[in-house]
């Protein structure tokens, strides 16, 4: 969302009208659900939030609370990694890219090779080369 649109629902409201044949459950928009592969029913993403014990040794800034957005979030990047395609979070300053990516990142399997090369807002291409 802009300061003056809400991307999610007129992408939603495009969606419901394109898909007219597709039987969309009540309330919520089309980003509070999901296909399960087996039932080929729309779920709640809430229903695959994981539970959530906090780890006192662990910093605050570097924690991921598991929440239905960070769920969907991980889940396409999942998708996306398996099948070798890029992935490119956008957002907002805090709002939680740096740590889903590194939460990701750190559950990778062995067979992937992982090196953090550091940006920021100030960082530039002369600096990258």
């Amino acid at each position: 969302q802009d300061q003056l649109v809400d991307w999610r629902n007129e992408f939603h409201k495009w969606w419901i009208n394109e898909f007219k044949a597709i039987r969309f459950p009540p309330g919520g928009t089309i980003f509070n659900y999901y296909i399960d592969p087996e039932t080929k029913k729309f779920n709640p993403w809430t229903d695959l939030v994981p539970s959530f014990e906090l780890d006192t040794d662990i910093p605050l800034q570097s924690i991921l609370v598991p929440t239905a957005e960070t769920t969907r979030l991980r889940w396409f990047m999942d998708i996306l990694i398996e099948a070798k395609h890029p992935v490119m979070l956008i957002g907002g300053a805090g709002s939680g890219k740096s740590v889903i990516v590194a939460d990701k990142l750190n559950n990778l399997s062995y067979n992937y090779a992982v090196t953090n090369v550091p940006f920021n807002f100030y960082t530039t291409s002369e600096m990258l080369q």
